[in-house]
Protein backbone atom coordinates (compact mmCIF):
# COMPACT_ATOMS: atom_id res chain seq x y z
CA UNK A 1 0.00 0.00 0.00
CA UNK A 2 1.34 3.55 -0.95
CA UNK A 3 1.92 6.49 1.57
CA UNK A 4 -0.26 8.72 2.56
CA UNK A 5 -0.03 12.16 2.11
CA UNK A 6 -1.60 14.81 3.90
CA UNK A 7 -3.60 17.24 1.51
CA UNK A 8 -0.98 19.73 2.19
CA UNK A 9 1.97 17.28 1.66
CA UNK A 10 3.43 18.72 4.48
CA UNK A 11 3.05 15.19 6.42
CA UNK A 12 3.17 11.43 5.57
CA UNK A 13 1.67 8.37 7.57
CA UNK A 14 1.46 4.55 6.44
CA UNK A 15 0.72 1.52 7.52
CA UNK A 16 2.09 -1.85 8.40
CA UNK A 17 0.37 -5.29 10.09
CA UNK A 18 0.95 -3.55 13.51
CA UNK A 19 1.53 -0.13 13.51
CA UNK A 20 0.16 3.71 12.12
CA UNK A 21 3.46 6.00 11.36
CA UNK A 22 3.11 10.03 10.73
CA UNK A 23 6.22 11.63 9.89
CA UNK A 24 6.31 15.57 9.21
CA UNK A 25 8.18 16.03 5.19
CA UNK A 26 9.82 19.11 6.26
CA UNK A 27 11.13 18.28 9.78
CA UNK A 28 11.49 14.50 9.49
CA UNK A 29 9.57 14.39 13.04
CA UNK A 30 7.24 11.26 13.37
CA UNK A 31 5.24 9.63 15.72
CA UNK A 32 3.77 5.74 15.52
CA UNK A 33 1.24 3.53 17.55
CA UNK A 34 -0.04 -0.06 17.21
CA UNK A 35 -2.87 -0.93 15.58
CA UNK A 36 -4.99 -4.02 16.86
CA UNK A 37 -4.72 -7.45 15.73
CA UNK A 38 -5.52 -8.33 12.25
CA UNK A 39 -8.09 -10.66 11.77
CA UNK A 40 -8.53 -14.44 10.31
CA UNK A 41 -9.25 -14.03 6.45
CA UNK A 42 -7.16 -11.81 4.55
CA UNK A 43 -7.95 -8.20 5.78
CA UNK A 44 -5.00 -5.66 5.50
CA UNK A 45 -4.86 -1.83 7.09
CA UNK A 46 -5.32 1.11 4.79
CA UNK A 47 -5.14 4.74 5.74
CA UNK A 48 -6.31 8.11 4.45
CA UNK A 49 -6.13 12.05 5.67
CA UNK A 50 -9.39 13.98 6.45
CA UNK A 51 -9.76 16.89 4.37
CA UNK A 52 -8.08 19.90 6.18
CA UNK A 53 -8.91 18.56 10.14
CA UNK A 54 -5.41 16.67 10.44
CA UNK A 55 -7.22 13.26 11.20
CA UNK A 56 -6.11 10.01 9.86
CA UNK A 57 -8.90 7.30 8.78
CA UNK A 58 -7.54 3.80 9.28
CA UNK A 59 -9.36 0.81 8.12
CA UNK A 60 -9.25 -2.62 7.24
CA UNK A 61 -9.59 -3.99 3.50
CA UNK A 62 -12.01 -6.55 3.37
CA UNK A 63 -12.19 -6.35 7.30
CA UNK A 64 -14.48 -4.73 10.00
CA UNK A 65 -12.11 -2.65 11.99
CA UNK A 66 -12.43 1.37 11.19
CA UNK A 67 -10.80 4.01 13.51
CA UNK A 68 -10.06 7.43 13.79
CA UNK A 69 -6.75 9.23 14.60
CA UNK A 70 -5.42 12.67 15.57
CA UNK A 71 -2.57 13.10 13.41
CA UNK A 72 -0.94 15.39 15.78
CA UNK A 73 -1.47 13.40 19.02
CA UNK A 74 -1.84 9.17 17.86
CA UNK A 75 -3.07 7.94 21.37
CA UNK A 76 -5.93 10.54 20.54
CA UNK A 77 -7.59 7.10 18.84
CA UNK A 78 -11.16 6.07 18.18
CA UNK A 79 -12.44 2.99 17.11
CA UNK A 80 -15.79 2.82 15.39
CA UNK A 81 -18.51 0.51 15.65
CA UNK A 82 -20.06 -0.17 12.20
CA UNK A 83 -23.71 -1.43 11.55
CA UNK A 84 -23.57 -3.24 8.60
CA UNK A 85 -27.42 -3.86 8.60
CA UNK A 86 -27.72 -7.92 7.39
CA UNK A 87 -24.66 -8.79 6.53
CA UNK A 88 -23.01 -7.89 9.52
CA UNK A 89 -20.77 -11.70 10.21
CA UNK A 90 -20.72 -12.40 6.65
CA UNK A 91 -18.23 -11.60 3.80
CA UNK A 92 -20.61 -8.71 2.04
CA UNK A 93 -20.55 -6.94 5.34
CA UNK A 94 -17.01 -6.35 4.99
CA UNK A 95 -15.22 -3.05 3.97
CA UNK A 96 -14.37 -2.24 0.33
CA UNK A 97 -13.49 1.19 0.39
CA UNK A 98 -13.45 4.07 3.04
CA UNK A 99 -12.80 7.57 1.62
CA UNK A 100 -13.38 10.88 4.08
CA UNK A 101 -15.05 13.73 2.76
CA UNK A 102 -14.98 17.32 3.43
CA UNK A 103 -17.24 19.02 6.77
CA UNK A 104 -16.02 15.81 8.52
CA UNK A 105 -17.95 12.82 7.57
CA UNK A 106 -16.28 9.43 6.60
CA UNK A 107 -18.44 7.76 3.35
CA UNK A 108 -17.70 3.61 4.06
CA UNK A 109 -18.67 1.34 0.99
CA UNK A 110 -19.30 -2.17 1.90
CA UNK A 111 -18.35 -5.51 0.09
CA UNK A 112 -22.49 -5.93 -0.20
CA UNK A 113 -22.72 -2.77 -2.00
CA UNK A 114 -24.08 -0.53 0.94
CA UNK A 115 -23.15 2.76 1.85
CA UNK A 116 -22.51 3.92 5.24
CA UNK A 117 -21.90 7.34 6.74
CA UNK A 118 -19.45 8.38 10.00
CA UNK A 119 -18.95 11.48 11.82
CA UNK A 120 -15.38 11.64 12.42
CA UNK A 121 -15.33 13.89 15.18
CA UNK A 122 -17.73 11.86 17.55
CA UNK A 123 -16.43 8.51 15.80
CA UNK A 124 -19.97 7.41 15.60
CA UNK A 125 -21.86 5.98 12.43
CA UNK A 126 -24.97 8.32 11.57
CA UNK A 127 -28.16 6.38 9.93
CA UNK A 128 -28.95 2.63 8.97
CA UNK A 129 -26.95 1.57 5.64
CA UNK A 130 -28.23 2.65 2.85
CA UNK A 131 -28.20 -0.06 -0.02
CA UNK A 132 -26.49 1.19 -3.49
CA UNK A 133 -26.24 -1.59 -5.29
CA UNK A 134 -26.27 -5.47 -4.63
CA UNK A 135 -23.41 -7.33 -4.68
CA UNK A 136 -23.38 -10.74 -6.56
CA UNK A 137 -21.87 -13.46 -4.65
CA UNK A 138 -19.10 -14.26 -7.66
CA UNK A 139 -17.47 -10.64 -6.83
CA UNK A 140 -17.13 -11.24 -3.41
CA UNK A 141 -13.75 -13.19 -3.48
CA UNK A 142 -10.53 -10.57 -2.72
CA UNK A 143 -9.14 -11.44 -6.15
CA UNK A 144 -11.79 -9.73 -7.91
CA UNK A 145 -11.33 -5.67 -8.26
CA UNK A 146 -12.88 -3.52 -5.62
CA UNK A 147 -15.34 -1.11 -5.46
CA UNK A 148 -14.21 2.38 -5.14
CA UNK A 149 -15.56 5.88 -3.50
CA UNK A 150 -13.86 9.06 -4.48
CA UNK A 151 -15.05 12.62 -2.56
CA UNK A 152 -16.65 15.30 -4.93
CA UNK A 153 -14.48 18.47 -3.94
CA UNK A 154 -16.49 21.43 -2.95
CA UNK A 155 -19.81 19.80 -2.76
CA UNK A 156 -20.10 18.06 0.32
CA UNK A 157 -21.21 15.10 1.55
CA UNK A 158 -21.32 14.04 -2.51
CA UNK A 159 -19.77 11.13 -3.26
CA UNK A 160 -18.54 8.95 -6.97
CA UNK A 161 -19.06 5.27 -5.95
CA UNK A 162 -18.45 2.47 -7.95
CA UNK A 163 -19.78 -1.03 -6.77
CA UNK A 164 -18.33 -4.11 -7.62
CA UNK A 165 -20.95 -5.02 -10.36
CA UNK A 166 -20.60 -1.39 -11.65
CA UNK A 167 -16.44 -1.94 -12.51
CA UNK A 168 -17.15 -3.84 -15.77
CA UNK A 169 -20.32 -2.15 -16.86
CA UNK A 170 -18.66 1.40 -16.55
CA UNK A 171 -21.55 2.56 -14.04
CA UNK A 172 -20.05 5.31 -12.02
CA UNK A 173 -23.30 6.76 -9.44
CA UNK A 174 -23.00 10.38 -7.85
CA UNK A 175 -24.62 10.05 -3.90
CA UNK A 176 -25.34 12.96 -1.41
CA UNK A 177 -24.43 10.81 1.82
CA UNK A 178 -26.11 13.45 3.91
CA UNK A 179 -29.25 13.08 2.26
CA UNK A 180 -28.66 9.32 1.63
CA UNK A 181 -30.13 9.78 -1.89
CA UNK A 182 -28.43 8.44 -5.13
CA UNK A 183 -28.20 12.02 -7.63
CA UNK A 184 -26.83 11.02 -10.60
CA UNK A 185 -25.65 7.85 -13.10
CA UNK A 186 -22.47 8.27 -15.15
CA UNK A 187 -22.33 5.52 -17.96
CA UNK A 188 -19.18 4.60 -20.37
CA UNK A 189 -16.75 1.55 -20.82
CA UNK A 190 -16.06 -0.77 -18.09
CA UNK A 191 -13.72 0.62 -15.82
CA UNK A 192 -10.48 -0.12 -15.09
CA UNK A 193 -10.03 -2.95 -11.91
CA UNK A 194 -8.78 -1.93 -8.52
CA UNK A 195 -7.32 -4.42 -6.30
CA UNK A 196 -6.74 -3.98 -2.38
CA UNK A 197 -3.11 -4.72 -2.89
CA UNK A 198 -2.42 -1.39 -4.92
CA UNK A 199 -5.46 1.05 -3.80
CA UNK A 200 -5.02 3.42 -7.11
CA UNK A 201 -7.74 5.73 -8.13
CA UNK A 202 -9.46 5.19 -11.59
CA UNK A 203 -11.30 8.09 -11.04
CA UNK A 204 -10.35 11.98 -9.71
CA UNK A 205 -12.31 14.66 -9.55
CA UNK A 206 -10.99 18.33 -10.46
CA UNK A 207 -10.95 20.84 -7.35
CA UNK A 208 -13.93 22.18 -8.19
CA UNK A 209 -15.56 18.64 -8.65
CA UNK A 210 -17.15 19.97 -12.16
CA UNK A 211 -15.31 17.11 -13.84
CA UNK A 212 -14.31 13.59 -13.46
CA UNK A 213 -11.25 11.67 -14.78
CA UNK A 214 -12.42 7.90 -15.43
CA UNK A 215 -10.02 5.16 -16.63
CA UNK A 216 -11.33 2.64 -18.74
CA UNK A 217 -10.03 -1.24 -19.00
CA UNK A 218 -7.93 -0.19 -21.78
CA UNK A 219 -6.22 2.58 -20.14
CA UNK A 220 -8.03 5.17 -22.09
CA UNK A 221 -8.69 8.57 -19.96
CA UNK A 222 -11.60 10.70 -20.42
CA UNK A 223 -12.73 14.07 -19.09
CA UNK A 224 -16.71 14.00 -17.72
CA UNK A 225 -18.73 16.84 -17.08
CA UNK A 226 -20.38 15.60 -14.04
CA UNK A 227 -23.37 17.74 -14.04
CA UNK A 228 -24.34 17.77 -18.13
CA UNK A 229 -23.52 13.70 -17.50
CA UNK A 230 -21.43 13.53 -20.79
CA UNK A 231 -17.70 13.42 -21.96
CA UNK A 232 -15.82 16.47 -22.88
CA UNK A 233 -12.49 17.12 -25.33
CA UNK A 234 -10.44 14.08 -26.18
CA UNK A 235 -9.78 10.67 -25.34
CA UNK A 236 -6.21 10.67 -23.92
CA UNK A 237 -4.43 6.82 -24.69
CA UNK A 238 -2.71 6.16 -21.38
CA UNK A 239 -1.13 2.81 -21.05
CA UNK A 240 -3.41 0.52 -18.88
CA UNK A 241 -0.68 0.06 -15.85
CA UNK A 242 -0.35 3.54 -15.15
CA UNK A 243 -2.78 5.46 -12.33
CA UNK A 244 -4.24 8.81 -12.58
CA UNK A 245 -3.16 11.41 -9.91
CA UNK A 246 -4.72 14.37 -10.49
CA UNK A 247 -6.98 17.16 -12.89
CA UNK A 248 -5.73 20.78 -12.91
CA UNK A 249 -7.16 24.05 -13.02
CA UNK A 250 -5.91 24.61 -16.57
CA UNK A 251 -7.57 21.05 -17.33
CA UNK A 252 -4.00 19.04 -17.67
CA UNK A 253 -4.43 15.73 -16.61
CA UNK A 254 -1.64 14.23 -14.61
CA UNK A 255 -1.05 10.38 -14.57
CA UNK A 256 2.16 8.28 -13.07
CA UNK A 257 4.45 5.65 -14.76
CA UNK A 258 6.90 4.12 -13.19
CA UNK A 259 9.32 6.18 -14.58
CA UNK A 260 7.60 9.51 -13.43
CA UNK A 261 4.72 11.30 -14.23
CA UNK A 262 2.67 12.18 -17.08
CA UNK A 263 1.43 15.56 -18.37
CA UNK A 264 -1.95 15.25 -20.89
CA UNK A 265 -4.03 18.26 -22.54
CA UNK A 266 -7.94 16.59 -21.54
CA UNK A 267 -9.11 18.73 -24.67
CA UNK A 268 -6.95 17.11 -26.90
CA UNK A 269 -6.02 14.61 -25.88
CA UNK A 270 -2.58 14.95 -26.72
CA UNK A 271 0.59 14.04 -24.21
CA UNK A 272 2.10 17.13 -23.07
CA UNK A 273 5.16 16.63 -21.22
CA UNK A 274 6.46 14.57 -18.40
CA UNK A 275 8.18 14.70 -15.10
CA UNK A 276 10.90 12.00 -14.85
CA UNK A 277 11.65 11.19 -10.74
CA UNK A 278 14.27 9.49 -9.11
CA UNK A 279 11.65 8.24 -6.52
CA UNK A 280 11.45 4.73 -5.44
CA UNK A 281 8.28 3.08 -7.29
CA UNK A 282 6.37 2.67 -4.07
CA UNK A 283 5.27 6.29 -3.51
CA UNK A 284 2.68 8.59 -3.53
CA UNK A 285 2.10 12.04 -4.85
CA UNK A 286 -0.79 14.47 -4.37
CA UNK A 287 -1.62 18.15 -5.88
CA UNK A 288 -1.79 20.75 -3.60
CA UNK A 289 -2.24 25.07 -5.14
CA UNK A 290 -1.19 23.51 -8.79
CA UNK A 291 1.98 22.00 -7.94
CA UNK A 292 2.30 17.99 -7.68
CA UNK A 293 4.06 16.77 -4.64
CA UNK A 294 5.48 13.39 -4.66
CA UNK A 295 6.85 11.62 -2.07
CA UNK A 296 8.71 8.31 -1.18
CA UNK A 297 10.80 6.74 1.43
CA UNK A 298 12.07 10.30 3.10
CA UNK A 299 12.60 11.87 -0.27
CA UNK A 300 9.71 14.84 -1.63
CA UNK A 301 9.99 16.40 -5.33
CA UNK A 302 7.70 19.47 -6.35
CA UNK A 303 6.48 20.19 -10.00
CA UNK A 304 4.77 23.22 -11.11
CA UNK A 305 1.83 22.40 -13.02
CA UNK A 306 0.76 25.31 -14.64
CA UNK A 307 1.97 25.44 -18.18
CA UNK A 308 1.67 29.16 -18.02
CA UNK A 309 4.50 29.21 -15.79
CA UNK A 310 6.65 26.87 -17.66
CA UNK A 311 8.67 29.32 -19.46
CA UNK A 312 9.41 31.86 -16.62
CA UNK A 313 10.98 29.20 -15.19
CA UNK A 314 13.24 27.55 -18.33
CA UNK A 315 14.03 31.14 -18.96
CA UNK A 316 15.14 31.74 -15.08
CA UNK A 317 17.33 28.44 -15.02
CA UNK A 318 19.44 29.88 -18.12
CA UNK A 319 21.40 32.30 -15.86
CA UNK A 320 24.63 33.57 -18.36
CA UNK A 321 24.87 34.49 -21.74
CA UNK A 322 25.61 32.09 -24.79
CA UNK A 323 29.20 31.33 -25.50
CA UNK A 324 30.74 32.66 -28.71
CA UNK A 325 30.81 29.26 -29.89
CA UNK A 326 27.24 28.56 -28.73
CA UNK A 327 26.27 31.67 -30.79
CA UNK A 328 27.91 29.92 -33.86
CA UNK A 329 26.08 26.91 -33.54
CA UNK A 330 22.63 27.63 -32.29
CA UNK A 331 22.08 31.30 -33.31
CA UNK A 332 20.79 33.69 -36.06
CA UNK A 333 23.39 36.45 -37.31
CA UNK A 334 22.90 39.30 -35.53
CA UNK A 335 21.42 37.86 -32.57
CA UNK A 336 22.04 40.22 -29.62
CA UNK A 337 23.91 40.09 -26.79
CA UNK A 338 22.23 38.94 -23.34
CA UNK A 339 20.65 36.09 -21.60
CA UNK A 340 18.73 33.67 -22.84
CA UNK A 341 14.94 34.52 -23.21
CA UNK A 342 15.95 38.08 -22.36
CA UNK A 343 12.68 40.55 -23.70
CA UNK A 344 11.25 37.13 -25.07
CA UNK A 345 7.19 36.75 -24.92
CA UNK A 346 5.80 32.50 -24.77
CA UNK A 347 5.15 31.56 -27.73
CA UNK A 348 2.12 32.10 -29.73
CA UNK A 349 -0.73 30.35 -28.37
CA UNK A 350 0.61 29.41 -25.46
CA UNK A 351 -1.53 29.05 -22.03
CA UNK A 352 -1.99 31.80 -19.86
CA UNK A 353 -2.28 32.09 -15.83
CA UNK A 354 -5.79 32.95 -16.70
CA UNK A 355 -7.04 30.01 -18.95
CA UNK A 356 -6.46 31.73 -21.76
CA UNK A 357 -3.67 31.56 -25.07
CA UNK A 358 -1.05 34.42 -25.51
CA UNK A 359 -1.05 36.09 -29.21
CA UNK A 360 3.15 36.93 -29.37
CA UNK A 361 5.86 35.83 -31.38
CA UNK A 362 7.58 32.83 -30.49
CA UNK A 363 11.03 33.08 -28.28
CA UNK A 364 14.02 33.78 -29.56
Amino acid sequence: MPDALSPDGQAVAWVTDVRLYVRDTVNGRGDSVKLPAIGSGSPSWRVAWTPGDGRLVVWQSNGTELLVYEAGDLKRGKAVALDVGTDSGNPLGALDWVAPLVGGDIAVLTVGGSLLRVDSVTGLQVGRPVPVERTDGALISPLRSSGQLVPRPDHPHQVAVVTRAGVSRGTIQLWDTLAGRRIGVLSGDAIRPVFHDFMRHTLVFSADGQSLLVQSADGTVRRWTVDQRKTTGHPMAVDHLDNLVSLTSDGTAITESSGGYDLWATDTGRHIGAFPTVLDTRRTAIVYEDRLVAYAEGWRQTYDLLRANWFSHLCSSAGRDYTEEERKRFLPVGTPAGLPCENASPWRGAPTANGGRTGTSPPR
